[in-house]
């Protein structure tokens, strides 16, 4: 469904009297509510989890040589909201993939007291190591020699219903999650607890399928010897 279908099928749910809405834009009174709900309960859905797999998506930059520093500015990301950091990997530029090597993530203490400190502040080379700054730039250890291709994933920043048309990132079979979550919202603003309790229970179940759907699988742990 898109952002207009949901807020109608929010309506129906509510059981609002009349029509529509027949659009999301520039509503007033009650339908503004209703497409407001709609948004809130999308960014509440997000909002749950930072690891989603509908909102990882894969990247590639190219270094510059003796430039160790990369904002998300200078490599045309501006919609980060956390990088997936045990995803890089790096190769020469000129070599192709095949010459394609893992890049060690590393905490940025870590890599400022190893590698920004006296000579080895400079050492230039092929990029073996990654890590984050407080401001989210990345950086990479040694410093490029050359022009190498940095490989890997992140996850976007939260996703916001605007026109009619826009759809969730997530599939349509869960779609229904963010109905029942407005309408949870409307229950509470018309103090109707019967139906909060309805659209609760609905919510949740179809939360569950949509985390076992679209979160990172647990990987049991090695049994103790």
């Amino acid at each position: 469904m898109n952002y207009l279908q949901l807020a109608t099928r929010l309506r129906q749910e509510a059981q609002i009297s009349g029509t529509g809405p027949v659009t999301v834009l520039n509503q007033v009174g009650q339908m503004k509510l209703v497409v407001d709900w709609v948004n809130q309960a999308y960014e509440a859905i997000q909002n749950l989890h930072d690891n989603w797999d509908y909102l990882r998506t894969d990247f590639s930059f190219n270094t510059i040589a003796d430039v160790q520093d990369y904002s998300e500015a200078a490599i045309n990301l501006p919609n980060v909201a956390e990088y997936a950091w045990d995803s890089f990997r790096a190769y020469k530029a000129a070599d192709g993939q095949q010459d394609e090597q893992y890049l060690l993530n590393i905490s940025y203490d870590e890599f400022r007291d190893n590698f920004l400190f006296a000579n080895l502040s400079v050492q230039t080379g092929r990029p073996s190591y990654i890590a984050r700054k407080p401001n989210n730039d990345i950086l990479l250890y040694p410093i490029p020699d050359d022009d190498y291709v940095i490989a890997g994933e992140y996850y976007q920043a939260r996703h916001v219903l605007a026109l009619d048309a826009d759809e969730p990132l997530f599939k349509a079979r869960f779609h229904m999650a963010i109905v029942y979550l407005a309408l949870s919202y409307h229950a509470v603003y018309v103090n109707a607890p019967e139906v909060y309790s309805f659209a609760d229970l609905e919510f949740k179940k179809i939360l569950f399928k949509l985390e076992q759907d679209q979160t990172p699988r647990a990987i049991p742990a090695e049994p103790l010897v």
